[in-house]
């Protein structure tokens, strides 16, 4: 697999691979399943960078960019239609949301590189519950791309959401 991410080339299509794999997952899609592995390609390049940043190799790269890549285009490809109301509007929303949502990615990698992995990712699961818990109920809120929401269409299937809310789904598709 490393030598697979070691052209960046190969990093910037599996940040579109991601992006894509949730846009197909999103409504008015039905592929929701492939909510749970969409994650998986950004989390292959963390950990790519990761090793990287340890010392593994004498090559550098920016997380960062890929996972603004990734935000950008899983925010573009899933809520563009926020156009139909006002283009600039729905450009400072994609473009802040992708923003934040890079933020928590970079915030894991820094962390990650200075504990154990296991600990790492369950800051990643706090930290992201915790972005959208507060992305909710905040005057600029967002909530169109909380993770629980990807099973909208499919409410045979999150009727333990009376107990959990859309966080836990969020959750799920997490762990």
């Amino acid at each position: 697999m490393e030598v697979i991410l070691s052209k960046s080339s190969n990093r910037i299509l599996l940040a579109i691979f991601g992006s894509l794999l949730f846009f197909c997952a999103w409504y008015p899609n039905i592929f929701w399943p492939l909510s749970f592995i969409a994650l998986v390609p950004i989390l292959l390049i963390e950990e790519y960078a990761y090793k990287i940043k340890v010392g593994q190799s004498n090559a550098k790269i920016n997380f960062g960019v890929y996972a603004l890549l990734f935000t950008l285009l899983w925010n573009l490809t899933t809520t563009w239609w926020v156009a139909n109301a006002s283009a600039g509007g729905a450009a400072l929303a994609i473009i802040l949301n992708s923003l934040l949502m890079t933020f928590v990615f970079v915030i894991f990698h820094r962390f990650r590189l200075y504990v154990r992995h296991s600990i790492a990712y369950i800051f990643f699961i706090s930290i992201w519950l915790s972005f959208e818990y507060l992305h909710l109920n905040w005057d600029m809120s967002w909530p169109w791309l909380t993770l629980g929401n990807v099973f909208s269409n499919a409410t045979y299937f999150i009727q333990w959401y009376e107990f959990t809310g859309v966080q836990g789904g969020s959750l799920l598709i997490i762990v």
